[in-house]
C-alpha cells in the first residue's frame, strides 16, 4: 500500500461514522461517543404520533387535535435524539409514512389525500424535534402504496409527497438540510435522475441524496453517487442505512463474527475513499444481531466498535473535514491516505480476510521529514486499538517513510505520524 500526500483527491467526512438508533441510557450513549459515533439517525412514523382522526375533524381542530402538546411524543426514536444531543451529535430525522385517515389506500403508506393536512403534521413533527437534517419517507421504493391515487408510479407519488413535506419544512425553517429519496430496493437509475431533475421540485427543497446499501461485497456500488453528481454536481451524498443484510436475523456479519472488525473497516474506507458525506450504521442499539452491543444493547461493545474507535477517534477522521490523499493498493482489501482535520498524516489499511499479512505500507511526499513519532494502532477480534501497538521513532528520509506491519486475519491497522 502506499500513499502520495502530494496527490490530494477528495476531501473526507467525520459523519460517516454514524448510526441508527442510538442509546437513551446515558452510559451506553457515552460509550458509544466514546468509540467514536458521530451522527445519528431516527425513523418516526406519522401515525404513531398523531391521534386517529378525520380530515374533517383536523380542519376543525375537534378535540384540539391540530395542537401537538395532544399528540404521542413518547417514541424510542425520538427518546434517542436529547442524549446525542448532549454529547454533541448532531441527528436526522426520518419523517416516514401518513395517517391512515389521511391516506388513498387508508393505509400508513398510502398516499396523502389533504396535501395542507400533511403539511401541518409534517411541519409541526419537525418543529417538536427540530433535528439536524431530515429525510422525507423511508424506502419509498419499497413502501408507497398508490392504491385509489391519482399516480401512476412511486416516483410521481414520491415527488408530489417530496415537495409538499419539504414546503412545509421551509415554511418554518428556510435552511436545514432536507433530502430523499432514501431509497433500498430498486434501480439507482430509477429514482435518482428524476429526483434530482424533477421541474416541481425547487432547487433548496434538496440539499441531499439518501440512499440504503447492505452489502458484504468488497467494492462498494458506485451508483447512486455517480448519478446523483451526474444530475447535480456536488451534491452530498447520503447511505442512511448500511449493513451486511437488512434482515438482522442470522448473519454472522451483522453480529460478533470476528470479521465484523474488518467488514465494518472495509465498508467506512470504501464509502470515504468514494466520498459519501454521512452514513449510518445499522444499527448501534438494535436486537442482538445488527448491534454494537451483545444482546442488543445491555452488555459491553462488540469488537466491531473498535473499528470506530480506530478509524474516528485514534486517527481523528471523526473530528472533522479530513484531506484524502492518492492511495495504492495491491493485495489489502481497502485502505485510506488522509491529513486529518488536525494536521497530522494518517493511512488505515484494511486485511478483509481469514490469514494473517505482513503489509508495507510507503508513506511518501510526507509533509515532514527528518524524526517522527509514529504510533501504529490494531483492530481486530483480540486487538483492541484503544492504545498503540507499536510507538516508533523513525526518519522520514526525504519526506517518505516505509514500514512492513504484521496485520493479524480479520483486522484494520491504523498509522499516526506526529
Amino acid at each position: 500500500m502506499t500513499v502520495d500526500y502530494g496527490n490530494t483527491t477528495g476531501t473526507g467526512h467525520p459523519e460517516v461514522f454514524g448510526g441508527n438508533r442510538f442509546q437513551t441510557n446515558t452510559t451506553k450513549a457515552q460509550q458509544l461517543a466514546d468509540v467514536g459515533v458521530t451522527f445519528e439517525r431516527n425513523i418516526v412514523e406519522l401515525t404513531l404520533i398523531v391521534p386517529p382522526s378525520t380530515i374533517a375533524d383536523y380542519n376543525a381542530n375537534a378535540g384540539n387535535i391540530q395542537d401537538p402538546s395532544t399528540w404521542n411524543w413518547s417514541g424510542f426514536d425520538i427518546a434517542q435524539i436529547p442524549p446525542a444531543r448532549n454529547l454533541g451529535i448532531r441527528a436526522c430525522l426520518s419523517i416516514n409514512f401518513n395517517v391512515t385517515w389521511n391516506s388513498y389506500a387508508g393505509t400508513k403508506r398510502g398516499v396523502p389525500i389533504n396535501w395542507e393536512v400533511y403539511e401541518d403534521i409534517f411541519k409541526k413533527v419537525y418543529q417538536h424535534v427540530l433535528p439536524d437534517q431530515v429525510e422525507v419517507w423511508n424506502e419509498p421504493d419499497d413502501s408507497l402504496d398508490l392504491t385509489g391515487s391519482p399516480y401512476g408510479t412511486p416516483q410521481d407519488a414520491y415527488a408530489a409527497i417530496y415537495f409538499h413535506a419539504a414546503h412545509a419544512i421551509r415554511t418554518v425553517d428556510a435552511n436545514v438540510p432536507i433530502g430523499g429519496p432514501v431509497t433500498c430496493c430498486s434501480w439507482p437509475r430509477d429514482w435518482i435522475p428524476s429526483f434530482l431533475t424533477n421541474p416541481t421540485i425547487p432547487a433548496n427543497y434538496i440539499n441531499f441524496v439518501s440512499y440504503h446499501n447492505y452489502s458484504a461485497k468488497e467494492v462498494e456500488d458506485r451508483a447512486v453517487f455517480e448519478l446523483a453528481q451526474q444530475s447535480r454536481p456536488g451534491i452530498p451524498v447520503h447511505m442512511t442505512e448500511w449493513n451486511a443484510d437488512a434482515d438482522c436475523a442470522g448473519n454472522s456479519l451483522n453480529a460478533d463474527d470476528p470479521a465484523t472488525v474488518s467488514f465494518v473497516g472495509m465498508r467506512l474506507s470504501n464509502m470515504i475513499n468514494m466520498g459519501i458525506a454521512q452514513a449510518d450504521f445499522w444499527a448501534l442499539n438494535n436486537s442482538t444481531f445488527c448491534s454494537f452491543f451483545v444482546n442488543g444493547g445491555q452488555e459491553p461493545l462488540l469488537p466491531k466498535a473498535r473499528t470506530w474507535l480506530l478509524m474516528s477517534k485514534k486517527l481523528g477522521l471523526g473530528a472533522g473535514l479530513f484531506t484524502l490523499k492518492h492511495t495504492a493498493m495491491r493485495g489489502v482489501t481497502a485502505a485510506i491516505g488522509a491529513i486529518n482535520s488536525s494536521g497530522q498524516s494518517v493511512a488505515t489499511v484494511v486485511n478483509n480476510s481469514d490469514s494473517s499479512k505482513k503489509v508495507v505500507v510507503e508513506l511518501n511526499r510526507l509533509p515532514v521529514s527528518g524524526p517522527v513519532t509514529l504510533d501504529i494502532y490494531i483492530a481486530s477480534f483480540a486487538s483492541d486499538p484503544a492504545s498503540p501497538s507499536e510507538t516508533l521513532n523513525p526518519k522520514a528520509k526525504h519526506n517518505s517513510l516505509r514500514r512492513t506491519i504484521r496485520m493479524p486475519p480479520y483486522s484494520v491497522a491504523g498509522l499516526v505520524i506526529r
